[in-house]
């Protein structure tokens, strides 16, 4: 999530950077304040509205974090989980397509994992 949220960054900031060059009237250095205070802003947004999704979905031992419409989970404490919060996704991982609560589709570095957080759920 924080990479998505980095990337976002930079590419908002690579579009204005690029629509501001085309005029030298137009880019000053308030301008520039302004427009940067705006994407971070709509970036901090952007991060807000996926963790308010995920807060929807949190159950006891566990902890999830929606990312393009999907939902990560993982246990609280787990190496897992640390990796993740550390370099993002795995590089192997498991998905069940429509799997989740409200048939959202669930990631995760392991199986076992994601079948306990299903019944938690009662699915």
């Amino acid at each position: 999530m924080k990479w998505n949220i980095v990337a976002l960054i930079a590419l908002i900031a690579f579009v204005t950077g690029c629509e501001s060059s085309k005029s030298s009237t137009e880019g000053t250095a308030e301008n520039a304040k302004v427009e940067s205070t705006d994407m971070m802003d709509t970036a901090k947004k952007a991060g807000m509205d996926a963790a308010n999704a995920a807060a929807d979905y949190v159950k006891p031992g566990f902890k999830v974090f929606m990312e393009d419409g999907r939902l990560w989970v993982f246990e609280e404490g787990s190496e897992a989980l640390a990796e993740f919060q550390r370099v993002g996704e795995p590089a192997k991982s498991v998905t069940l397509v429509g799997a989740g609560p409200n048939g959202l589709t669930l990631r995760g570095a392991e199986r076992e994992v994601l079948d306990r957080y299903r019944k938690a759920w009662g699915l």
